[in-house]
């Protein structure tokens, strides 16, 4: 509409951009989710891991976090609103916030809570015995350190132009004018 647009871009979206009113207060209608071909970027797939220590200090007021869940994804996978289930209390956060205090790349993510392995003899001398002559053997105890481990995709807020993505996109011969009516739908490149 002989208007400047607002480009915003970041690194890498991890396959889709993202519709700028699941980032931000206002859905414009350039900035609109579309396929990225930011596959050959470093930061593409990523993974973060954090153990229970590193957790508490994170997370002090939750007590032990029992468990996570990820509550609400935009149409492109990024975290909207997750659940923290902790000792003490629960707690919804953004994924937004998450990312912040978790310093991760970016709200597209999975996140599994894990126990650390346990390493133990599994041998058992049955000597001919009869099975049921054998005294049953203690399950290991449950261990106290547990991880989370977060596994994501791409870098920054994915909306607009994915840098990656033009990247790829100029290698393979496409013009500075496609790329980025691509990434900024409808758009006009004109003298302002």
């Amino acid at each position: 509409k002989n208007q400047l647009i607002d480009a915003v871009f970041h690194s890498s979206s991890g396959g889709r951009t993202e519709n700028s009113g699941q980032v931000w207060k206002y859905q414009l209608p350039y900035l609109k989710s579309v396929i990225d071909y930011d596959q050959n970027g470093p930061k593409y797939r990523w993974t973060n891991k954090f153990n229970s220590g590193e957790l508490d200090k994170i997370f002090p007021d939750l007590g032990v976090l029992k468990s996570i869940q990820i509550i609400n994804k935009s149409n492109t996978d990024r975290v909207l609103k997750i659940k923290l289930y902790g000792t003490n209390l629960n707690r919804n956060i953004s994924g937004k916030s998450l990312r912040e205090k978790l310093k991760l790349l970016s709200t597209k993510f999975e996140v599994d809570l894990k126990f650390e392995e346990i390493k133990f003899d599994n041998k058992f001398n049955i000597d001919n015995k009869v099975f049921n002559d054998i005294a049953p053997q203690p399950l290991p105890e449950i261990p106290k350190d547990y991880f989370l481990l977060v596994r994501g995709y791409g870098a920054g807020h994915g909306v607009g132009m994915s840098q990656w993505g033009a990247k790829a996109m100029a290698e393979r011969g496409s013009s500075f004018r496609k790329i980025l009516k691509h990434y900024y739908t409808g758009v006009q490149i004109k003298t302002y």
